[in-house]
């Protein structure tokens, strides 16, 4: 078997093997662990406090990344209540303190959540955009430039809303959309669970972790990538043997789902494995066949894999515990993940949630809301206006087909880089276009464009607000034009569903450079604009 091949499979079975013993109760560490990380997930009214230093290096996972790169430190202090009775109803009222890059946490956003509908005020979403444009690298001068522009045109709107659960309430699983019917009581799903919980204790009683011990009012978890593949190894010779029992226990467990409503779980597993507990239950075949695929590849994951593994994720490690002390549950984590001695992503904090049933629910906030979609668009003209394309280069290949080998002899045929339109207009293409800001700054963006008979079409609007002109579009006569000083340039093109598309040497009516190349060996067709 190829070396390396395991990783994947190997760190996602960790992963789903460390979930069924460390949430099951297989040792009485473990479940004690899981049963109070439950108890706390239960409440559904509490004040919430907490703390969370996040440090990342955002080219880390990039095998050809900027080895200059470095990491970004963030700094989180929450605060607020929570009332939560399911992922679609649920009440938030928290306050954000962060920090990004420095020290302390100087900036501050409410976070508002009703009904499932997202709020935060405009100014404080205003100021966390202007955050992540400088963590993009913007000088401070253009965010501040930035920062005063965006609050005068985002003034007439209060609160932006971030996001819209009910709107994704059909993206979910079945089983997580269960949680938000009414008619389902919080001690049915609580007793439904806890039998689960000792069914599954049962199936793998035998089988612990030993990755969670007691500690001062509660109990902790350490996972290293060590005692990680150990626990791969005990948990497949442990389900080999004990197929019989686990089997009775799927049965078992089965019936639970059944009786309160749990097929919706039941439907997650198949999501998450492929296979159905349905399927498992009522074909004891298929159960074999996959207990016997599982030994099979067992067998082939060597002692050199198991090293290969150690060494991959070296010095990577979680340490998290769970504590209540009267009404107050407080989980902490300290994590810290490493691959290929590259650091990726360390987190550190904790928080605590202290139940609280006298928690008055304030109502939606409805002043002047604007979608976030809308203040985006609406900033990033505000952003093209004052941080412009000095430079703009597209690319785009011949409809021509180039046949070459690859290192398994397989054959790959590379048609370029033009694509049918997303709506179905066949006579649509696209092309990327790589923009050079007046600041230094480099970007990106994909544009719609028409390609016919060696003639280039460039959506007008789109290139233009890139270089900061105004457009203007007068509906009556269906002409468009760049508005300069007082006057209007015109500029004639192609209309079709509804967007005017012109010709790539029209441009230089507005002064810019047209330059054009042609690499013959690679049928490559290049344009960059310049504003002079």
């Amino acid at each position: 078997m190829t070396k390396g091949r395991w990783k994947r499979p190997v760190a996602v079975l960790t992963a789903a093997m460390l979930a069924v013993a460390a949430f099951t109760g297989c040792s009485a560490s473990d479940r004690g662990f899981a049963s109070l990380f439950m108890e706390a997930s239960d409440i559904t009214a509490y004040t919430l406090s907490g703390e969370l230093e996040i440090v990342y290096d955002p080219e880390a996972m990039y095998y050809y990344r900027d080895e200059g790169s470095s990491p970004v430190r963030i700094q989180l202090n929450i605060s607020g209540e929570v009332v939560s009775t399911s992922i679609f109803d649920a009440y938030l009222n928290l306050k954000i303190k962060y920090g990004i890059n420095g020290k302390g946490t100087p900036h501050e956003a409410d976070l508002r959540l009703y009904n499932g509908v997202a709020y935060m005020p405009a100014k404080d979403y205003v100021d966390f955009y202007v955050e992540m444009m400088r963590l993009d690298g913007a000088s401070d001068k253009l965010c501040e430039n930035l920062r005063a522009a965006f609050l005068k045109g985002a003034a007439e709107y209060d609160y932006v809303i971030l996001a819209d659960m009910s709107e994704l309430y059909w993206f979910f699983p079945s089983f997580l959309r269960s949680y938000a019917k009414t008619d389902e009581s919080e001690d049915g799903q609580k007793e439904a669970r806890q039998l689960a919980l000792n069914l599954l204790t049962e199936m793998f009683s035998g089988l612990g972790t030993g990755m969670t011990k007691p500690v001062a009012n509660g109990y902790a978890i350490e996972i290293t990538p060590e005692n990680a593949v150990g626990f791969y190894d005990s948990f497949i010779k442990y389900t080999i043997k004990n197929k019989d029992s686990i089997y009775k226990g799927i049965l078992r467990l089965q019936d639970v789902m059944q009786k309160y409503g749990g097929r919706d779980v039941a439907e997650y597993l198949y999501w998450v494995s492929g296979y159905s507990l349905d399927r498992l239950a009522d074909d004891r075949e298929t159960f074999d066949s996959l207990l016997d695929g599982l030994s099979r590849n067992y067998g082939d994951y060597s002692e050199w894999d198991r090293d290969y593994m150690k060494l991959l994720y070296k010095g990577s490690y979680l340490n998290a515990s769970v504590t209540k002390q009267g009404k107050t549950y407080t989980e902490s984590v300290d994590m810290n993940y490493r691959y290929m001695g590259d650091q990726i992503l360390s987190l550190k904090g904790s928080f605590s949630q202290t139940a609280n049933g006298s928690i008055k629910q304030e109502t939606a906030p409805t002043e002047n809301p604007v979608l976030i979609e809308d203040l985006s668009l609406l900033m990033d003209r505000i952003e093209k206006k004052l941080n412009p394309a000095k430079s703009m280069e597209l690319s785009w290949w011949n409809r021509a087909s180039y046949d070459y080998d690859d290192d398994y002899g397989g054959d790959y045929n590379y048609y370029g880089y033009e694509y049918d339109y997303r709506d179905g207009h066949d006579d649509y293409d696209y092309v990327a276009a790589w923009i050079e800001r007046a600041d230094g700054g480099w970007d990106w963006d994909y544009m719609d464009c028409i390609n016919e008979s060696g003639t280039m079409y460039l959506p007008m609007r789109q290139v233009c607000e890139w270089f900061g002109e105004e457009v203007v579009w007068d509906n009556a006569a269906k002409k468009a034009y760049v508005a300069r000083g007082g006057q209007n340039v015109e500029m004639g093109g192609e209309l079709r569903y509804k967007t005017l598309f012109v010709k790539v040497r029209d441009f230089e009516k507005l002064g810019y450079t047209v330059d054009y190349e042609y690499d013959s060996d690679y049928k490559e067709h290049t344009v960059t604009l310049r504003k002079n």
